[in-house]
């Protein structure tokens, strides 16, 4: 099987790939400049959700996506994550950018998350969606331990989506449904 790195692609030479490949791996989300690994992460979740029903119903391709800091966050048995709300520039989304993108990581600019009380107080929401704006998650638009990320604890996590990841992705290329073989979208 033959593996391609899509952005140092042009679009006629990515076009092109997606003709023979059987199988396509994307990453989905952003990589932002204030310490974060954000790939196919909650704030994506309900719009990956509407694609992929999308891309079944109206184009017959079946869609399967990652979300990489829930897929890996038990990486590693380490006390620091014990406890700790996950999220958006917290210590899993943080270490895992020091682990494979250090390059972006300002660290003088690491903060802890300053969570904000739940906006329904102590009613138990579980199974219960709807539009919350993030402010009123956050004040400042982190969770928790950022400052305690380390590159390790992003390399565990890593791997441990890897692990997890790599025999869904195997098994959803062979099974075919739909008359079709899976196309997968992580």
């Amino acid at each position: 099987m033959s593996a391609y790195v899509m952005q140092e692609m042009t679009w006629p030479e990515i076009r092109d790939a997606l003709e023979e490949a059987k199988l396509a791996i994307l990453p989905v989300g952003s990589q932002e400049q204030h310490g974060v690994v954000v790939n196919g992460h909650g704030g994506n979740q309900h719009v990956l959700d509407v694609v992929s029903v999308k891309m079944r119903r109206d184009l017959g391709i079946r869609m399967a996506y990652a979300l990489w800091p829930v897929l890996g966050g038990g990486g590693g048995s380490n006390e620091k994550l014990k406890g700790r709300r996950i999220g958006h520039a917290c210590i899993i989304e943080t270490s895992m950018m020091m682990h494979l993108r250090p390059d972006l990581v300002r660290e003088d600019k690491l903060a802890e998350g300053e969570l904000q009380p739940p906006i329904y107080g102590e009613v138990d929401t579980r199974g219960i969606g709807g539009f919350v704006y993030w402010n009123e998650y956050t004040r400042n638009g982190a969770f928790e331990g950022a400052p305690d990320a380390t590159q390790e604890i992003g390399e565990n996590v890593t791997r441990t989506a890897l692990e997890r990841m790599i025999p869904f992705v195997r098994k959803f290329a062979e099974v075919e449904v739909d008359g079709n073989t899976g196309f997968a979208t992580l």
